[in-house]
């Protein structure tokens, strides 16, 4: 078994009795009854146990010797070894409890309101510019099973300082061969999805900015930028039901500058969040909790990294 990992079953849960916490129970979900009590010495009377936090994602046995929940476990598992899930480290169903992990720490859909709901089904995100933050993007967003597609940079974009910096940190001859091989390149034209856009594209004239924005309109967009002060997330733009890139550069007339490795992994697990959202369909908004870049921005100091909201609705 030290080659495995477990969990507990969806068709049960494990708590202490809340009349008396010295007593666990185990309940069959289905059934909706009692399987099992066992009682535990009375040091564990005062002792708040969490057996949902450790048990419901695959951990290794390893890692469960390290709490009192874990230990118990592994005594469950040696009596009841119906109760877990057994999987090696290769398994599908593995990764599958990982991704699943990854979306249940990142949203907390219970606590919001509902303010915009996309269209639903498979969704394609389309990055739109090369840099470290578009990178990073690819790779995670392709290694949870997400559809990726990135634009094929024009020649001004090839030409740019950006690319040819990400091409020599990463010790590559061609972006092709440094995004690699489970991304679909197309042209921005008759594309449908959620695009990610680097606003250098725009305010260097990379690409045709007008063009670019016509394109997008009618989609859901994420922008994201850096700049000689700070480095900036969003807008979030909701097709033509929130402000968007145009009223941004109205009210932040920052100049593009080049990012760093830091800022960009910044950048890129902010915008994973706010894709997580939009690709479980539960696109909501609740601006001090869920914190979406809707009619707003996230600007981070470049050297202190000290953040703020850009209330483009508010202008500032």
């Amino acid at each position: 078994m030290e080659n495995q990992v477990i969990r507990l079953k969806d068709d049960y849960m494990i708590l202490s009795n809340p009349r008396d916490r010295r007593e666990v129970i185990v309940l069959d979900k289905k059934e909706e009854k009692i399987i099992l009590k066992f009682n535990l010495g009375p040091q564990f009377e005062k002792v708040q146990l969490d057996f949902e936090a450790v048990l419901r994602h695959f951990v290794s046995l390893q890692s469960l010797s390290g709490s009192i929940e874990g230990k118990l476990a592994m005594k469950l598992l040696q009596t009841h070894p119906r109760l877990f899930d057994l999987a090696g480290f290769t398994s599908p169903a593995l990764k599958e409890d990982y991704i699943q992990y990854e979306f249940g720490r990142s949203i907390r859909p219970e606590s919001l309101y509902e303010t915009y709901l996309g269209p639903e089904g498979k969704k394609t995100f389309i990055l739109w510019g090369i840099s470290e933050t578009s990178l990073t993007l690819s790779r995670t967003l392709s290694s949870l099973g997400m559809s990726v597609s990135i634009v094929e940079p024009s020649l001004s974009e090839r030409e740019d300082i950006q690319l040819q910096k990400l091409l020599t940190m990463h010790g590559s001859s061609s972006v092709e061969e440094l995004y690699g091989e489970r991304v679909q390149w197309v042209t921005p034209e008759d594309q449908e999805g959620v695009w990610i856009i680097d606003n250098r594209l725009l305010e260097l004239n990379l690409i045709d900015a007008d063009r670019a924005l016509g394109q997008i309109a009618s989609s859901i967009a994420v922008h994201y930028g850096c700049y000689t002060d700070e480095f900036t997330v969003g807008p979030l733009v909701l097709k033509e039901e929130s402000y968007g890139y145009t009223e941004f550069r109205k009210i932040h007339g920052g100049t593009p500058a080049l990012p760093t490795v830091p800022q960009s992994m910044i950048q890129s697990g902010l915008i994973q969040r706010i894709l997580y959202f939009i690709h479980e369909d539960t696109l909501k908004h609740l601006a001090e909790d869920v914190q979406l870049p809707i009619n707003g921005a996230f600007a981070f100091d470049n050297d202190s990294f000290n953040s703020k909201l850009i209330d483009i609705e508010g202008g500032w």
